[in-house]
């Protein structure tokens, strides 16, 4: 079930991404960025609600042990040399890295290419927002087919999008390759995620997540810098 569970995740992550900023949009329009902002905040209490809603009454009981758990580094590296886990972070780093500044860029594409406003950058947005929330799905139906060499194919496919993108000169075409790249992306990110949750052991499961999460954030983060 892990990889159609990482799917549904995925699912929520777009669909937020999508809706989120069009309601931010309506609260601000109406009512300001200061109620805007609150409403932002106020978005966390049925987060934190849950959390102590499932959490254990009695405390967690397990009999994992955590041998490691004094020297992060070696936990680390216990991790990232597992067999086939590397490869995924690897695989989720370079994607992001190389591919992220599409969004980044997308204002930038908008003003200075296609002389639009802001209108036809919410366009743009709402086009990958929608291709990733598609891409979520997809993966969802296709969980069962993932395989090792799927987040490099999509990683590629995605590179590919990001050549296209940057001889495009029209905005229609620009909206299609949009909604194409959440799509490649998302499934590149997806599939790899599920990869290391089924690879990983009980013992690293929390790890190899927490590790994914770093190669998808820093590579976002250095991608866009540089």
């Amino acid at each position: 079930e892990i990889p159609r569970a990482v799917s549904l995740n995925s699912i929520q992550f777009n669909l937020s991404r999508t809706l989120g900023p069009a309601l931010a949009g309506v609260v601000m329009a109406q009512h300001g960025a200061l109620a805007c902002f609150g409403a932002n905040a106020f978005s966390f209490v049925p987060f934190f609600l849950s959390v102590f809603w499932i959490y254990p009454t009695q405390g967690f009981k397990t009999n994992i042990p955590e041998p490691n758990a004094a020297k992060p580094l070696t936990a680390v590296k216990e991790v990232f040399y597992q067999e086939g886990v590397r490869s995924q972070l690897l695989a989720t780093f370079i994607t992001t890295l190389f591919c992220s500044p599409i969004i980044t860029f997308c204002p930038v594409l908008i003003k200075e290419v296609f002389e639009g406003q802001i209108g036809e950058f919410g366009h743009a947005s709402t086009a990958f927002g929608l291709g990733g929330f598609s891409g979520a799905i997809l993966a969802f139906f296709l969980a069962r087919k993932i395989k090792a060499r799927t987040p490099g194919l999509f990683g590629l496919l995605m590179g590919a999008t990001v050549l296209a993108v940057a001889q495009n000169r029209s905005l229609n075409l620009l909206l299609i390759f949009m909604m194409l790249a959440g799509v490649f992306l998302t499934m590149a990110n997806t599939s790899a995620n599920s990869n290391l949750q089924l690879k990983a052991g009980n013992q690293t499961r929390g790890k190899s997540a927490s590790l994914f999460q770093l190669a998808f954030l820093g590579g976002m983060a250095l991608g866009s810098l540089m």
